[in-house]
């Protein structure tokens, strides 16, 4: 099946480009490449768990609290 492509496809294509680009909406094309070394990795996964931890905490304290303020 071979696709055609129309001078109304090409028209509401660039319709969209200017209504994102009027809207402040920026468009990524291709592959976007971090380039992250190992310890970068190691550290951002560290810091994402030292994260979790302290909202369980947070969350274990609240919960904590309300059962005690359940039974007094």
């Amino acid at each position: 099946m071979t696709k055609h492509i129309t001078d109304a496809m090409i028209d509401a294509e660039l319709a969209r480009q200017d209504r994102n680009r009027d809207s402040g909406v920026v468009e990524v094309v291709g592959r976007v490449d971090a380039n992250l070394s190992f310890s970068q990795v190691v550290i951002a996964v560290v810091v994402a768990n030292l994260i979790t931890a302290v909202i369980l905490g947070i969350v274990a304290g609240i919960v904590t609290l309300a059962v005690i303020a359940g039974t007094t």
